[in-house]
């Protein structure tokens, strides 16, 4: 078992790849990893992040083996 950190240049390889052109990424167990040019920038992601895509209600329902529907951003 493994406490899933980026603590070799290897993996924090394979975590700049799997960001690819984007500025942020869900890390399962962990939660996100937001990327920017600056420090207001990446505090700005975080708080986009904490309004926009609030993970306490999926963590809720998940908790509760309640039913997850995820939105089709496409049909918003």
């Amino acid at each position: 078992m493994t406490d899933m950190s980026i603590r070799k240049p290897r993996l924090g390889r394979h975590l700049a790849q799997a960001l690819g052109d984007h500025l942020a990424a869900l890390m399962r167990g962990h939660g996100v990893v937001i990327i920017g040019p600056s420090l207001p920038r990446v505090v700005g992601g975080i708080i986009f992040l904490a309004i926009k895509i609030n993970a306490t209600p999926r963590a809720e329902a998940k908790r509760m083996n309640a039913p997850i529907t995820f939105l089709d951003i496409e049909k918003a």
